[in-house]
């Protein structure tokens, strides 16, 4: 899983990088669709180990991330909008994980 959120959080920088750059198609385009292809795979590869209500909620965690590297990277500015948007996305990985975490304690008891 942890190799699928860092090749979205990748291909989702490369994105942003290549609309900077000149011209439709340049480097960081290839990246960003190379890591698209490879997250893709990928994310089937997830699915034959996790169900899907479990998985989908963690590539959540990809918006908390882009958030301040976008800033750091191409200087985005964090407005409160954004962070009370992040801290709702986080809230809702945590309830999710805490239902699967309570799910999991119901079948086995």
């Amino acid at each position: 899983m942890l190799l699928f959120l860092a090749l979205q959080l990748g291909g989702q920088l490369s994105a942003g990088r290549a609309g900077a750059e000149d011209g439709f198609i340049n480097l960081f385009t290839a990246i960003s669709y190379i890591c698209l292809l490879s997250r893709g795979l990928i994310w089937i590869l997830i699915l034959k180990r996790m169900k899907l209500v479990a998985a989908y909620p963690l590539t959540g965690m990809v918006y908390l991330l882009i958030l301040p590297l976008s800033a750091y990277f191409f200087g985005d500015e964090i407005s409160w909008e954004k962070a009370a948007g992040a801290a709702l996305i986080f809230t809702g990985i945590v309830f999710t994980a805490a239902g699967q975490s309570g799910a999991r304690k119901g079948k086995s008891a």
